[in-house]
């Protein structure tokens, strides 16, 4: 992946990733006009096509809010999409797009040094394969801050986790008579 990764591109991966794991009623109608946090926030006056984070019993398990899409019909909603109702799973493209922003982070001057920078970036690309997708699009549009802020923690348990391994190799080391290592934090 080369060159800068757009918003956009990341909203449309996160919404095809999502849509793996849904029932698609409509297929005509499967891209929302816009994301709601409840039925009372529609303005059917204004949008087609709706996307609403609402609670309820899903078929299976997914790490993200469970939605419907609706059709406004003459005043009306007509579900065209429902959430949770198979097993889905990250596409290839979203996979790699959340790979390049860990390694780009991993570049930068605060953690270049690290010996266990492999460490960083691995936990860190769990992390967004894990919690990726729980991106709320009801919330904001701007899938950059999500990813980098879910990054730089994975980035700053890891690192505070390694250093306190560290801590005791180095309390065994002295207690044993050896030289304790000298990495700086």
């Amino acid at each position: 992946m080369s060159g800068f990764i757009k918003g956009r591109d990341l909203m449309d991966e996160i919404w095809k990733s999502k849509l793996t794991y849904c029932e698609i009623i409509d297929p005509a109608f499967t891209i929302p006009d816009t994301f709601v946090e409840s039925l009372a926030d529609i303005d059917k006056s204004e949008v087609q096509t709706v996307c609403v984070v609402t609670p309820f019993e899903p078929l299976i398990e997914a790490k993200f809010p469970t939605f419907v899409v609706y059709r406004v019909e003459n005043g009306s909603l007509r579900e065209t999409v429902k959430s949770h109702q198979k097993q889905g799973r990250m596409t290839e493209k979203l996979a790699t797009m959340l790979y390049a922003m860990v390694i780009k982070f991993g570049r930068h001057k605060s953690w270049r040094g690290y010996s266990w920078l492999d460490d960083l970036i691995g936990e860190a690309i769990l992390n967004l394969t894990i919690n990726g997708l729980m991106f709320n699009e009801a919330k904001t549009n701007n899938p950059h801050a999500y990813f980098t802020q879910c990054i730089k923690t994975s980035f700053i348990k890891e690192s505070k986790k390694q250093k306190k391994q560290s801590e005791i190799k180095d309390e065994i080391r002295s207690a044993n008579g050896l030289n304790p290592s000298f990495s700086a934090f």
